[in-house]
Protein backbone atom coordinates (compact mmCIF):
# COMPACT_ATOMS: atom_id res chain seq x y z
CA UNK A 1 0.00 0.00 0.00
CA UNK A 2 1.36 3.44 -0.90
CA UNK A 3 0.74 6.55 1.17
CA UNK A 4 0.60 10.30 0.51
CA UNK A 5 0.38 12.99 3.16
CA UNK A 6 -1.38 16.30 3.59
CA UNK A 7 -1.90 19.01 6.18
CA UNK A 8 -5.15 18.55 8.05
CA UNK A 9 -7.82 21.18 8.46
CA UNK A 10 -8.72 22.64 11.82
CA UNK A 11 -12.19 21.06 11.75
CA UNK A 12 -10.69 17.57 11.64
CA UNK A 13 -8.93 18.20 14.92
CA UNK A 14 -11.69 19.62 17.11
CA UNK A 15 -11.08 16.91 19.66
CA UNK A 16 -13.57 18.11 22.24
CA UNK A 17 -16.32 18.52 19.65
CA UNK A 18 -15.70 15.08 18.14
CA UNK A 19 -15.77 13.42 21.54
CA UNK A 20 -18.97 15.24 22.41
CA UNK A 21 -20.57 14.07 19.18
CA UNK A 22 -19.61 10.47 19.81
CA UNK A 23 -20.91 10.68 23.36
CA UNK A 24 -24.20 11.99 22.01
CA UNK A 25 -24.42 9.20 19.45
CA UNK A 26 -23.36 6.32 21.66
CA UNK A 27 -24.54 7.58 25.06
CA UNK A 28 -21.76 5.58 26.70
CA UNK A 29 -19.33 7.20 29.09
CA UNK A 30 -15.94 7.71 27.49
CA UNK A 31 -12.73 8.07 29.47
CA UNK A 32 -10.27 10.72 28.33
CA UNK A 33 -7.64 8.17 27.29
CA UNK A 34 -10.11 5.68 25.83
CA UNK A 35 -9.54 4.55 22.23
CA UNK A 36 -12.33 2.97 20.24
CA UNK A 37 -13.11 0.93 17.17
CA UNK A 38 -16.10 -1.06 15.93
CA UNK A 39 -16.31 -4.84 16.01
CA UNK A 40 -18.57 -7.88 16.27
CA UNK A 41 -21.01 -8.73 19.04
CA UNK A 42 -19.27 -12.08 19.52
CA UNK A 43 -15.48 -12.39 19.42
CA UNK A 44 -14.23 -14.59 16.59
CA UNK A 45 -17.03 -13.78 14.13
CA UNK A 46 -16.92 -11.63 11.00
CA UNK A 47 -19.56 -9.71 9.12
CA UNK A 48 -21.45 -8.48 12.19
CA UNK A 49 -19.79 -5.13 12.88
CA UNK A 50 -22.37 -3.88 15.37
CA UNK A 51 -20.63 -2.98 18.62
CA UNK A 52 -18.49 -0.14 19.86
CA UNK A 53 -15.29 -1.54 21.38
CA UNK A 54 -12.85 0.41 23.52
CA UNK A 55 -9.58 -0.07 25.31
CA UNK A 56 -8.30 2.06 28.18
CA UNK A 57 -6.03 2.20 31.23
CA UNK A 58 -7.85 2.60 34.52
CA UNK A 59 -6.73 4.59 37.54
CA UNK A 60 -4.94 1.55 38.96
CA UNK A 61 -2.85 1.18 35.82
CA UNK A 62 -4.64 -1.90 34.46
CA UNK A 63 -5.54 -2.27 30.75
CA UNK A 64 -9.17 -3.10 29.87
CA UNK A 65 -11.28 -3.80 26.80
CA UNK A 66 -14.98 -2.98 26.81
CA UNK A 67 -17.91 -3.73 24.49
CA UNK A 68 -21.08 -1.68 24.17
CA UNK A 69 -24.61 -3.04 23.79
CA UNK A 70 -26.27 -3.06 20.36
CA UNK A 71 -27.63 0.45 20.82
CA UNK A 72 -24.25 1.84 21.93
CA UNK A 73 -26.05 3.04 25.05
CA UNK A 74 -23.98 1.35 27.76
CA UNK A 75 -20.97 -0.90 28.30
CA UNK A 76 -22.35 -4.43 28.59
CA UNK A 77 -19.00 -6.21 28.89
CA UNK A 78 -15.55 -5.34 30.22
CA UNK A 79 -12.46 -7.46 30.63
CA UNK A 80 -9.12 -6.75 32.26
CA UNK A 81 -6.18 -7.78 30.09
CA UNK A 82 -4.12 -9.66 32.65
CA UNK A 83 -1.52 -10.65 30.06
CA UNK A 84 -0.31 -7.11 29.34
CA UNK A 85 3.03 -6.13 30.95
CA UNK A 86 2.57 -4.44 34.33
CA UNK A 87 2.79 -0.70 33.91
CA UNK A 88 1.63 -0.68 30.27
CA UNK A 89 0.27 2.59 28.91
CA UNK A 90 -1.40 4.08 25.84
CA UNK A 91 -3.41 1.02 24.69
CA UNK A 92 -4.96 0.80 21.22
CA UNK A 93 -7.42 -1.75 19.73
CA UNK A 94 -8.38 -3.17 16.32
CA UNK A 95 -9.96 -6.36 14.93
CA UNK A 96 -8.25 -8.97 12.77
CA UNK A 97 -9.66 -10.87 9.77
CA UNK A 98 -11.17 -13.53 12.05
CA UNK A 99 -13.09 -11.03 14.19
CA UNK A 100 -10.75 -11.19 17.20
CA UNK A 101 -9.52 -8.06 18.91
CA UNK A 102 -5.85 -7.12 19.00
CA UNK A 103 -4.48 -4.67 21.58
CA UNK A 104 -1.17 -2.78 21.42
CA UNK A 105 0.41 -1.09 24.44
CA UNK A 106 3.61 0.77 25.14
CA UNK A 107 5.79 -0.44 28.00
CA UNK A 108 8.87 0.92 29.73
CA UNK A 109 10.87 -1.87 31.39
CA UNK A 110 12.31 -1.17 34.84
CA UNK A 111 15.59 0.72 34.61
CA UNK A 112 15.21 1.30 30.84
CA UNK A 113 14.94 4.59 28.99
CA UNK A 114 13.49 3.28 25.73
CA UNK A 115 9.82 2.33 25.55
CA UNK A 116 8.69 -0.82 23.75
CA UNK A 117 5.56 -1.75 21.78
CA UNK A 118 3.82 -4.97 22.85
CA UNK A 119 0.92 -6.78 21.16
CA UNK A 120 -1.74 -8.92 22.83
CA UNK A 121 -3.22 -11.23 20.20
CA UNK A 122 -5.70 -14.12 20.02
CA UNK A 123 -5.80 -16.54 21.77
CA UNK A 124 -5.21 -14.29 24.74
CA UNK A 125 -2.62 -16.15 26.76
CA UNK A 126 1.02 -15.72 27.74
CA UNK A 127 2.18 -17.21 24.43
CA UNK A 128 0.49 -14.43 22.46
CA UNK A 129 1.85 -11.41 24.34
CA UNK A 130 5.00 -10.30 22.56
CA UNK A 131 7.29 -7.36 22.19
CA UNK A 132 6.94 -6.16 18.61
CA UNK A 133 9.23 -3.14 18.33
CA UNK A 134 11.04 -0.35 20.14
CA UNK A 135 8.97 2.82 20.02
CA UNK A 136 5.96 4.51 21.54
CA UNK A 137 2.49 5.95 20.85
CA UNK A 138 1.02 2.82 19.23
CA UNK A 139 -2.09 3.21 17.07
CA UNK A 140 -3.84 0.17 15.57
CA UNK A 141 -6.16 0.05 12.58
CA UNK A 142 -7.36 -2.56 10.10
CA UNK A 143 -8.18 -2.55 6.43
CA UNK A 144 -11.29 -4.04 4.84
CA UNK A 145 -9.66 -7.48 4.67
CA UNK A 146 -8.88 -7.50 8.39
CA UNK A 147 -5.15 -6.90 7.96
CA UNK A 148 -4.07 -5.08 11.13
CA UNK A 149 -1.70 -2.12 10.87
CA UNK A 150 0.43 -1.08 13.86
CA UNK A 151 1.59 2.54 13.62
CA UNK A 152 4.06 3.93 16.17
CA UNK A 153 6.68 6.61 16.71
CA UNK A 154 10.29 5.75 15.85
CA UNK A 155 12.92 5.75 18.60
CA UNK A 156 14.43 9.00 17.32
CA UNK A 157 10.89 10.51 17.34
CA UNK A 158 11.23 11.94 13.79
CA UNK A 159 9.37 9.25 11.85
CA UNK A 160 6.22 7.14 11.97
CA UNK A 161 6.74 3.45 11.32
CA UNK A 162 4.18 0.72 10.71
CA UNK A 163 4.03 -3.07 10.71
CA UNK A 164 1.37 -5.41 9.29
CA UNK A 165 -0.27 -8.57 10.59
CA UNK A 166 -0.02 -10.32 7.19
CA UNK A 167 3.76 -10.02 7.58
CA UNK A 168 3.59 -11.23 11.21
CA UNK A 169 4.65 -7.70 12.21
CA UNK A 170 8.22 -8.66 11.27
CA UNK A 171 9.01 -5.79 8.89
CA UNK A 172 9.05 -2.09 9.82
CA UNK A 173 7.89 0.25 7.04
CA UNK A 174 8.40 4.01 7.10
CA UNK A 175 5.73 6.48 6.10
CA UNK A 176 7.20 8.84 3.44
CA UNK A 177 7.61 11.92 5.62
CA UNK A 178 10.07 12.82 8.35
CA UNK A 179 10.31 15.75 10.70
CA UNK A 180 13.06 17.53 12.59
CA UNK A 181 10.80 17.65 15.63
CA UNK A 182 8.82 15.14 17.67
CA UNK A 183 6.10 13.49 15.54
CA UNK A 184 3.69 10.74 16.54
CA UNK A 185 0.50 9.06 15.25
CA UNK A 186 -2.79 10.35 16.60
CA UNK A 187 -5.54 8.22 15.09
CA UNK A 188 -6.69 5.96 12.28
CA UNK A 189 -9.77 6.18 10.09
CA UNK A 190 -11.33 3.96 7.42
CA UNK A 191 -13.49 5.82 4.88
CA UNK A 192 -16.00 3.85 2.80
CA UNK A 193 -17.39 5.39 -0.39
CA UNK A 194 -20.02 3.33 -2.26
CA UNK A 195 -19.58 4.05 -5.98
CA UNK A 196 -22.23 1.64 -7.30
CA UNK A 197 -24.02 -1.38 -5.89
CA UNK A 198 -21.11 -3.55 -7.00
CA UNK A 199 -18.21 -1.11 -6.63
CA UNK A 200 -16.92 0.13 -3.27
CA UNK A 201 -13.99 2.43 -2.63
CA UNK A 202 -12.04 2.36 0.65
CA UNK A 203 -9.49 4.89 1.82
CA UNK A 204 -7.28 4.47 4.90
CA UNK A 205 -6.09 7.53 6.79
CA UNK A 206 -3.54 7.81 9.62
CA UNK A 207 -3.45 11.17 11.39
CA UNK A 208 -0.28 12.45 13.04
CA UNK A 209 1.15 15.53 14.71
CA UNK A 210 4.58 17.14 14.44
CA UNK A 211 3.51 20.56 15.62
CA UNK A 212 1.36 20.85 12.50
CA UNK A 213 -1.65 18.62 12.18
CA UNK A 214 -1.26 16.28 9.20
CA UNK A 215 -2.41 12.95 7.83
CA UNK A 216 -1.35 10.20 5.48
CA UNK A 217 -3.89 8.97 2.94
CA UNK A 218 -3.60 5.56 1.30
CA UNK A 219 -4.15 4.95 -2.38
CA UNK A 220 -7.74 4.12 -3.31
CA UNK A 221 -8.69 0.53 -2.52
CA UNK A 222 -11.35 -0.32 -5.13
CA UNK A 223 -13.37 -3.49 -4.59
CA UNK A 224 -15.69 -4.95 -7.23
CA UNK A 225 -18.28 -7.70 -7.33
CA UNK A 226 -20.85 -8.78 -9.93
CA UNK A 227 -24.63 -9.11 -9.79
CA UNK A 228 -26.09 -12.15 -11.57
CA UNK A 229 -29.62 -12.40 -13.00
CA UNK A 230 -29.77 -16.14 -13.58
CA UNK A 231 -32.26 -17.81 -15.93
CA UNK A 232 -32.54 -21.58 -15.50
CA UNK A 233 -34.01 -23.46 -18.47
CA UNK A 234 -34.75 -27.15 -18.93
CA UNK A 235 -33.42 -29.15 -21.91
CA UNK A 236 -36.40 -27.97 -23.99
CA UNK A 237 -35.53 -24.34 -23.38
CA UNK A 238 -38.47 -23.69 -21.03
CA UNK A 239 -37.76 -21.80 -17.77
CA UNK A 240 -37.37 -24.14 -14.79
CA UNK A 241 -39.67 -22.67 -12.15
CA UNK A 242 -39.34 -23.15 -8.37
CA UNK A 243 -35.97 -24.84 -8.76
CA UNK A 244 -33.32 -24.71 -6.03
CA UNK A 245 -29.98 -23.33 -7.19
CA UNK A 246 -26.68 -23.15 -5.29
CA UNK A 247 -24.49 -20.59 -7.04
CA UNK A 248 -21.14 -19.48 -5.67
CA UNK A 249 -22.06 -20.81 -2.23
CA UNK A 250 -25.35 -18.88 -2.13
CA UNK A 251 -28.77 -20.59 -2.34
CA UNK A 252 -31.91 -19.32 -4.07
CA UNK A 253 -35.07 -20.72 -5.63
CA UNK A 254 -36.17 -19.67 -9.09
CA UNK A 255 -39.47 -17.83 -9.50
CA UNK A 256 -42.26 -18.78 -11.91
CA UNK A 257 -40.22 -17.32 -14.77
CA UNK A 258 -37.18 -19.46 -13.93
CA UNK A 259 -35.25 -16.48 -12.55
CA UNK A 260 -32.93 -16.34 -9.54
CA UNK A 261 -30.88 -13.41 -8.28
CA UNK A 262 -27.34 -13.67 -6.93
CA UNK A 263 -25.62 -10.50 -5.78
CA UNK A 264 -22.00 -9.69 -4.90
CA UNK A 265 -20.46 -12.59 -6.77
CA UNK A 266 -16.72 -12.77 -7.56
CA UNK A 267 -15.34 -12.32 -11.06
CA UNK A 268 -12.38 -13.71 -13.03
CA UNK A 269 -12.44 -16.91 -11.02
CA UNK A 270 -14.30 -20.21 -11.13
CA UNK A 271 -17.81 -20.17 -9.64
CA UNK A 272 -19.30 -23.58 -8.89
CA UNK A 273 -23.05 -24.10 -9.03
CA UNK A 274 -25.51 -26.93 -8.50
CA UNK A 275 -29.04 -27.41 -9.83
CA UNK A 276 -31.18 -30.42 -8.90
CA UNK A 277 -28.07 -32.32 -7.83
CA UNK A 278 -26.26 -31.59 -11.11
CA UNK A 279 -22.98 -29.72 -10.64
CA UNK A 280 -21.14 -27.42 -12.99
CA UNK A 281 -19.19 -24.16 -13.01
CA UNK A 282 -18.73 -20.88 -14.84
CA UNK A 283 -16.44 -17.87 -14.78
CA UNK A 284 -17.46 -14.22 -14.99
CA UNK A 285 -15.04 -12.22 -17.21
CA UNK A 286 -13.07 -9.45 -15.55
CA UNK A 287 -14.61 -6.99 -18.00
CA UNK A 288 -17.96 -7.46 -16.21
CA UNK A 289 -16.68 -6.43 -12.76
CA UNK A 290 -18.82 -3.86 -11.00
CA UNK A 291 -21.85 -4.60 -13.19
CA UNK A 292 -24.99 -6.69 -13.23
CA UNK A 293 -25.32 -9.28 -15.98
CA UNK A 294 -27.70 -11.98 -17.15
CA UNK A 295 -26.73 -15.65 -17.48
CA UNK A 296 -28.63 -18.61 -18.92
CA UNK A 297 -27.88 -22.03 -17.46
CA UNK A 298 -29.34 -25.49 -18.00
CA UNK A 299 -31.29 -27.21 -15.25
CA UNK A 300 -29.06 -30.21 -15.94
CA UNK A 301 -25.79 -28.28 -16.29
CA UNK A 302 -22.51 -29.51 -17.66
CA UNK A 303 -20.06 -26.64 -17.81
CA UNK A 304 -22.33 -24.43 -19.91
CA UNK A 305 -23.40 -20.85 -19.43
CA UNK A 306 -24.63 -18.38 -21.99
CA UNK A 307 -24.50 -14.63 -21.53
CA UNK A 308 -27.50 -13.03 -23.26
CA UNK A 309 -26.79 -10.17 -25.66
CA UNK A 310 -29.11 -7.79 -23.86
CA UNK A 311 -28.70 -5.28 -21.09
CA UNK A 312 -29.23 -6.15 -17.46
CA UNK A 313 -32.59 -5.82 -15.83
CA UNK A 314 -34.53 -8.08 -18.18
CA UNK A 315 -37.65 -10.18 -17.95
CA UNK A 316 -36.84 -13.65 -19.21
CA UNK A 317 -39.21 -15.33 -21.64
CA UNK A 318 -39.24 -18.97 -22.84
CA UNK A 319 -36.75 -19.80 -25.58
CA UNK A 320 -38.47 -21.09 -28.73
CA UNK A 321 -36.22 -23.35 -30.79
CA UNK A 322 -36.63 -23.58 -34.57
CA UNK A 323 -37.08 -27.16 -35.76
CA UNK A 324 -38.10 -26.59 -39.39
CA UNK A 325 -35.61 -27.82 -41.96
CA UNK A 326 -34.05 -24.89 -43.84
CA UNK A 327 -35.17 -24.45 -47.42
CA UNK A 328 -32.85 -25.45 -50.24
CA UNK A 329 -30.65 -22.67 -51.52
CA UNK A 330 -30.84 -22.21 -55.30
CA UNK A 331 -27.57 -21.02 -56.83
CA UNK A 332 -27.44 -19.21 -60.18
CA UNK A 333 -26.61 -21.46 -63.11
CA UNK A 334 -24.26 -19.01 -64.70
CA UNK A 335 -21.91 -16.21 -63.93
CA UNK A 336 -23.82 -12.96 -63.53
CA UNK A 337 -21.10 -10.81 -61.97
CA UNK A 338 -22.07 -11.55 -58.35
CA UNK A 339 -19.71 -12.95 -55.71
CA UNK A 340 -21.72 -15.44 -53.68
CA UNK A 341 -20.69 -15.97 -50.05
CA UNK A 342 -21.81 -18.91 -47.97
CA UNK A 343 -22.82 -17.52 -44.56
CA UNK A 344 -22.81 -20.04 -41.74
CA UNK A 345 -22.90 -20.18 -37.95
CA UNK A 346 -20.52 -21.31 -35.23
CA UNK A 347 -20.91 -24.72 -33.63
CA UNK A 348 -19.05 -25.14 -30.34
CA UNK A 349 -18.60 -28.55 -28.76
CA UNK A 350 -17.95 -28.94 -25.03
CA UNK A 351 -16.83 -32.40 -23.97
CA UNK A 352 -17.07 -33.42 -20.31
CA UNK A 353 -16.79 -36.65 -18.35
CA UNK A 354 -19.23 -38.20 -15.88
CA UNK A 355 -18.04 -35.75 -13.19
CA UNK A 356 -18.77 -32.78 -15.47
CA UNK A 357 -15.04 -32.04 -15.73
CA UNK A 358 -13.66 -30.86 -19.11
CA UNK A 359 -12.07 -33.52 -21.33
CA UNK A 360 -8.92 -32.14 -22.95
CA UNK A 361 -7.33 -33.47 -26.18
CA UNK A 362 -10.48 -35.27 -27.35
CA UNK A 363 -10.85 -35.47 -31.14
CA UNK A 364 -14.06 -34.01 -32.60
CA UNK A 365 -14.87 -34.86 -36.25
CA UNK A 366 -17.61 -32.64 -37.67
CA UNK A 367 -18.55 -30.95 -40.95
CA UNK A 368 -15.62 -32.55 -42.77
CA UNK A 369 -13.10 -31.18 -40.27
CA UNK A 370 -11.29 -32.45 -37.19
CA UNK A 371 -10.51 -30.41 -34.07
CA UNK A 372 -8.93 -31.22 -30.69
CA UNK A 373 -10.56 -29.96 -27.48
CA UNK A 374 -8.68 -27.41 -25.37
CA UNK A 375 -8.18 -27.39 -21.58
CA UNK A 376 -11.84 -26.36 -21.15
CA UNK A 377 -13.03 -29.32 -23.24
CA UNK A 378 -14.08 -27.02 -26.11
CA UNK A 379 -13.72 -27.34 -29.90
CA UNK A 380 -15.06 -24.71 -32.29
CA UNK A 381 -16.24 -25.14 -35.90
CA UNK A 382 -16.96 -21.95 -37.84
CA UNK A 383 -19.11 -21.12 -40.89
CA UNK A 384 -21.29 -24.21 -40.61
CA UNK A 385 -24.31 -24.06 -42.93
CA UNK A 386 -27.80 -25.17 -42.01
CA UNK A 387 -28.84 -28.77 -42.06
CA UNK A 388 -28.38 -32.03 -40.18
CA UNK A 389 -24.71 -32.89 -39.64
CA UNK A 390 -23.11 -35.92 -38.04
CA UNK A 391 -20.29 -35.82 -35.49
CA UNK A 392 -17.89 -38.24 -33.85
CA UNK A 393 -15.99 -37.65 -30.59
CA UNK A 394 -13.05 -39.88 -29.68
CA UNK A 395 -11.03 -39.84 -26.47
CA UNK A 396 -8.95 -42.95 -25.86
CA UNK A 397 -11.30 -45.92 -25.94
CA UNK A 398 -14.37 -43.73 -25.50
CA UNK A 399 -16.37 -42.84 -28.63
CA UNK A 400 -19.58 -40.82 -28.99
CA UNK A 401 -21.40 -40.38 -32.31
CA UNK A 402 -24.58 -38.60 -33.31
CA UNK A 403 -26.26 -35.90 -35.39
CA UNK A 404 -27.24 -32.30 -34.70
CA UNK A 405 -29.54 -29.87 -36.47
CA UNK A 406 -28.03 -26.49 -37.42
CA UNK A 407 -30.42 -23.65 -38.26
CA UNK A 408 -29.74 -19.90 -38.28
CA UNK A 409 -28.12 -19.34 -34.88
CA UNK A 410 -24.91 -20.44 -33.22
CA UNK A 411 -25.14 -23.88 -31.65
CA UNK A 412 -23.59 -25.17 -28.43
CA UNK A 413 -23.22 -28.94 -28.27
CA UNK A 414 -22.58 -30.46 -24.84
CA UNK A 415 -21.45 -34.04 -24.80
CA UNK A 416 -20.82 -36.23 -21.81
CA UNK A 417 -18.33 -38.68 -23.23
CA UNK A 418 -19.76 -41.25 -20.80
CA UNK A 419 -23.44 -40.43 -21.37
CA UNK A 420 -25.78 -37.84 -22.84
CA UNK A 421 -25.63 -35.43 -25.80
CA UNK A 422 -27.43 -32.09 -25.69
CA UNK A 423 -27.60 -29.04 -27.96
CA UNK A 424 -28.76 -25.51 -27.26
CA UNK A 425 -29.03 -22.41 -29.41
CA UNK A 426 -28.70 -19.17 -27.41
CA UNK A 427 -31.36 -17.49 -29.51
CA UNK A 428 -30.92 -13.99 -28.22
CA UNK A 429 -32.32 -12.31 -31.33
CA UNK A 430 -35.87 -13.09 -32.49
CA UNK A 431 -36.31 -16.21 -30.36
CA UNK A 432 -36.39 -14.32 -27.04
CA UNK A 433 -38.62 -11.42 -26.28
CA UNK A 434 -36.47 -9.11 -24.18
CA UNK A 435 -38.37 -6.66 -22.01
CA UNK A 436 -36.51 -3.88 -20.23
CA UNK A 437 -36.83 -3.29 -16.52
CA UNK A 438 -35.55 -0.22 -14.72
CA UNK A 439 -33.47 -0.08 -11.53
CA UNK A 440 -33.24 2.81 -9.11
CA UNK A 441 -30.18 4.93 -9.84
CA UNK A 442 -30.14 7.18 -6.79
CA UNK A 443 -26.59 7.89 -5.70
CA UNK A 444 -25.74 6.27 -2.34
CA UNK A 445 -24.75 8.53 0.48
CA UNK A 446 -21.19 8.48 1.76
CA UNK A 447 -20.69 6.32 4.80
CA UNK A 448 -17.94 6.94 7.32
CA UNK A 449 -16.92 3.96 9.43
CA UNK A 450 -14.82 4.49 12.57
CA UNK A 451 -13.16 1.17 11.85
CA UNK A 452 -9.90 1.62 13.68
CA UNK A 453 -8.49 2.79 16.94
CA UNK A 454 -8.38 6.56 16.98
CA UNK A 455 -5.92 7.40 19.76
CA UNK A 456 -7.31 10.06 22.04
CA UNK A 457 -9.44 11.40 19.17
CA UNK A 458 -12.69 9.67 18.29
CA UNK A 459 -13.47 10.16 14.60
CA UNK A 460 -17.07 10.29 13.40
CA UNK A 461 -18.83 11.60 10.35
CA UNK A 462 -19.54 15.30 10.90
CA UNK A 463 -21.31 15.85 7.58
Amino acid sequence: MSWTYSISTTDEWLEGKVKALLREISRVELAEEMKVTVGPAVIGTVGDISRLWATYRDEDGDIYVARSDEDWGRWEYTERITESPIGSTNPSIAFDQDGNWVVAVEYLPAGATQKEIWLIDYPYDENNVNKTADGQYPVLGNDIDGVVYLFYQSTDTTEILYRKSDEDYDTAHTLPYSSQVDMYPKGYRLVHEPITQFHDKYIYVIFFDDGTLRYYRSEDDDRYTVGIDLLVVNPNGIPAELTDVVFGGETARTNLRGEAEFLYMPYAERIDYEINGHKSWTEIPGADKGTRIGLIVQSEPHNETIKPSADVGITWQPIIYATEEPSETIMPSGSIGIDWEVVGVDVEFTIVDSNCEPVENATVEFYGESETTDENGKALFESVTGGTHSFKVTEGDRVKEGEILVVDTNVFVHINIDGYVETISPSVSLDIEWIEMFYETEEPTEQIIPAGSVASILWVDQS
